[in-house]
């Protein structure tokens, strides 16, 4: 593995991983998954593709997985859990921020991996997770694809 997935790695057993224990997330590798009755919460690290050398980025996707969605909508059964691109509503946590952009993290040679890991923490239990506790039922998949305008 490289050293910047190294680095990504720590950040996440920084703080992150435990963060997602204590809502009832498990971890499968830089993915976390929460089943509930009507859905499945993801939360995602994704690794940037530009990751080469010594420094990096990555960020936070997250989504909610509706098994009745994919059925009705006549989509093969997922074999195993879904992954963060199954799910029908899927959000970069940058766009939670009062910026509404997309945010990626750097890590490098000159990082603070604990600090990083903080702040990681502190987005997701701030803005990520009451948005994945929001989007946890049918009635919110309809009320936020009814704002969905396609152009």
């Amino acid at each position: 593995m490289s050293e910047i997935g190294k680095a990504i790695d720590a950040v996440i057993r920084g703080g992150l991983a435990a963060l997602m224990k204590r809502e009832g997330f498990k971890k499968f590798g830089r993915n976390f998954l929460n089943v509930g009755s009507e859905s499945v919460a993801v939360l995602n690290v994704q690794a940037s593709m530009y990751n080469l050398g010594t420094t990096g980025k990555f960020t936070i996707n997250l989504g909610r997985y509706f098994p009745s969605v994919a059925r009705a909508a006549g989509e093969p059964e997922l074999q195993g859990l879904p992954k963060e691109y199954n799910c029908q509503i899927r959000l970069r946590i940058g766009h939670l921020l009062p910026e509404n952009l997309d945010h990626w993290w750097t890590v490098g040679p000159e990082t603070n991996i604990e600090q990083l890991a903080l702040d990681v923490t502190r987005v997701v239990e701030d803005v990520g997770l009451p948005w994945l506790r929001r989007m946890h039922d049918l009635h919110a998949l309809k009320h936020r694809t009814r704002r969905i305008s396609f152009q």
